[in-house]
């Protein structure tokens, strides 16, 4: 089963595993870190409404969704979570004085899966706990790949430069601070251009080799950043946006394609149009050969 998963903004919590996301619209500190700190989606289940009978069932409403064959869903609370499922449209445990799960069945192959705010950025499954009013969630059988077919030219012809191993990610503490919101003008993060300069991101930037912000389709307070590059690089390629605390890279339509190499995992081809979250040690690559990485403001990444 392949998963995909979406965020909207807001004021509560996701978190993230590879086999699972828990969404809750207010801090719950204990069970964030039970569900981060499971060893699989079984024990994230356990974990989770272990915390919920510890602390007496006085905690928010939230929903959990775990998949490794099958797709499992636990609602606790006040809190509707929709589905593409004929047999569970939507589920909430409002009234209840516990939790209820539900196996979802994929329908025709796939199911989609929401909650809260409207989703509007692709975010990673390995980069734990973040602020967001909502998710959504895709899941689809996995489909076994012909070996005798072609892969996408852009990502099968890159050869992505030596990358050193992730680092370890930071243990979610038992005390959740609260969204992490930069102040007006303070980058959180850099884009390092080919020849080293550096590019804050501190709202919305806009790259490519004569961009244009009508077709970038963002503000008149987007920056431009011209790239000197051959015409591999589309005029208007990309886009880089910083809201609140999450960084997304967009594909502006470009004729070359965007492929995002984070290290450790599989390269990944940005969709036109579809925001892709981002984080520090990522490195894009536009049209093929130009790569622009991904720092932290004031890491010595930077250089």
């Amino acid at each position: 089963m392949t998963v995909s998963v979406r965020l909207g903004p807001g004021d509560g919590w996701l978190a993230r595993r590879d086999d699972g996301v828990l969404f809750s619209e207010e801090e719950w500190s204990d069970g964030l870190d039970a569900f981060m700190g499971a060893t699989s989606g079984t024990d994230a289940r356990e974990s989770v409404t272990s915390a919920v009978v510890s602390a007496a069932f006085d905690v928010p409403a939230f929903v959990m969704v775990t998949w490794s064959d099958v797709l499992e869903c636990v609602v606790f609370g006040d809190l509707a979570v929709h589905s593409e499922d004929p047999s569970a449209p939507m589920l909430s445990a409002a009234g209840s004085s516990t939790w209820i799960e539900r196996r979802l069945k994929l329908r025709d192959g796939a199911i989609r899966v929401w909650a809260g705010e409207p989703a509007v950025a692709r975010t990673r499954l390995d980069a734990g706990v973040v602020p967001a009013g909502g998710f959504e969630l895709v899941a689809e059988e996995t489909v076994a790949q012909d070996v005798g077919g072609h892969a996408s030219p852009t990502v099968g012809e890159l050869e992505a430069p030596p990358v050193p191993e992730a680092p370890e990610p930071e243990p979610v503490g038992t005390s959740l601070p609260p969204p992490a919101i930069a102040p007006v003008g303070v980058p959180v993060a850099n884009v390092v251009l080919p020849d080293h300069s550096i590019v804050p991101i501190t709202g919305t930037v806009v790259f490519g080799r004569n961009p244009d912000r009508t077709v970038a389709r963002v503000g008149e307070d987007a920056r431009l950043v011209v790239l000197e590059t051959s015409t591999s690089v589309s005029r208007t390629h990309l886009t880089i946006r910083l809201e609140g605390s999450t960084l997304t890279a967009t594909d502006c339509g470009s004729r070359g394609g965007v492929v995002i190499v984070t290290p450790g995992r599989e390269p990944v081809m940005l969709e036109s149009w579809i925001a892709q979250e981002v984080v520090p040690g990522d490195t894009l690559y536009l049209g093929g050969p130009l790569e622009l990485r991904i720092a932290a403001a004031g890491t010595s990444d930077e250089g």
